[in-house]
């Protein structure tokens, strides 16, 4: 999602004061991770909306399908152990 976190990293840049590098690289990966979710599970379109307060910085990420979204177990992502051959 590079265009994602361009648009999220230029938003963070546009701050007054701007984050630390840091904040804004965490931001871009928070976006992009919310924003590759929306296209893998919520029908392929989404919209993003980025604001920002004194305070705090407000991410929202909209997919075009109406269903609720629905807890999933995960999958595992460790590998099997090695068989040593004994």
């Amino acid at each position: 999602m590079p265009r994602t976190r361009h648009v999220a990293r230029a938003f963070a840049d546009s701050l007054n004061p701007a984050p630390a590098p840091g904040t804004a690289e965490t931001l871009a990966l928070v976006v992009s991770e919310l924003a590759t979710n929306a296209l893998r599970h919520g029908g392929g379109h989404y919209t993003l909306h980025l604001s920002a307060t004194a305070d705090a910085v407000n991410v929202a990420v909209s997919d075009l399908n109406p269903a609720p979204p629905r807890e999933r177990t995960p999958a595992s992502t460790t590998a099997p152990a090695a068989s040593d051959g004994t």
